[in-house]
């Protein structure tokens, strides 16, 4: 498992592939190094810089929908 749980955010979300993974999936793999609003946050600042994509799929159950998040190929390239 990577030193630092953003490393394995990414790792995660590289693996779901052309799917994504649904948003409690991220938090239930990440619940034991991250506090939720760290891994939002995260998340979100992903996005902004569009190393991933999110998506909202109906759950085929009333309420709201599921959010899904898909890595980029931008996720791939490093800081510099």
């Amino acid at each position: 498992m990577p030193a630092d749980w953003r490393e394995d955010l990414k790792q995660f979300l590289i693996s779901g592939g052309t799917s994504g993974r649904k948003h409690h999936e991220v938090h239930d793999r990440l619940q034991r190094q991250a506090h939720a609003k760290a891994i939002d946050i995260e998340l979100e600042g992903l996005l902004v810089q569009e190393k991933v994509q999110k998506f909202y799929v109906p759950t085929g159950m009333r309420g709201k929908p599921a959010t899904i998040w898909r890595a980029t190929i931008k996720i791939l390239k490093r800081e510099r």
